[in-house]
């Protein structure tokens, strides 16, 4: 007896299109995601990546084809807003209520960042403390408490080295 494993589509877009006045910047895209899969979408500055990341999130009209999300999404862009607060509040940002003190080390941990575990309630200055890839490493950290179906990561490993983009490759397995 053999068993069929079905996985669910969590991304389907069809078509997909966007212009700038007279430049097509995406055009014609059409591909599907399964629930577990990672995808990367590559090509050259200019491309549509973010565009299309953008456009999928709900920021940017697009102006022909169809997209279907099938799952709690959540965008992070490549600028990540880090609140200049205490790291409780950042973390959890925009969803404060989330205060559960282990998982929130747990995560921390997880991407790197164990060494500001015991400090949830110090105030930080995000800029002056932590390095670009720890602040992108801290973005990460608010995705997976968050724990959404579906993550959009513009420019995921801007300004990480080459050992924190694997770590974070693995983390989102």
């Amino acid at each position: 007896m053999t068993t069929a494993t079905t996985t669910a589509t969590k991304i389907s877009i069809s078509h997909l299109c966007k212009r700038y006045g007279s430049h097509q910047v995406i055009d014609d895209v059409s591909f599907d995601v399964q629930e577990g899969e990672v995808t990367l979408l590559a090509g050259p500055n200019g491309a549509g990546k973010s565009t299309l990341l953008r456009a999928l999130a709900g920021l940017w009209p697009y102006y022909q084809g169809s997209f279907a999300l099938d799952g709690s999404l959540l965008f992070l862009p490549q600028h990540p807003y880090l609140p200049a607060d205490t790291l409780r509040h950042t973390v959890s940002y925009p969803h404060p209520a989330c205060q559960d003190d282990r998982l929130i080390q747990t995560t921390l941990e997880q991407v790197g960042l164990g060494r500001l575990k015991d400090n949830l309630d110090e105030p930080y200055e995000w800029h002056g403390i932590l390095s670009g890839g720890e602040q992108q490493r801290l973005n990460l950290a608010r995705a997976l408490l968050h724990k959404p179906q579906i993550l959009f990561l513009d420019e995921a490993t801007n300004q990480l080295d080459g050992g924190s983009a694997l770590t974070l490759m693995q983390v989102l397995k």
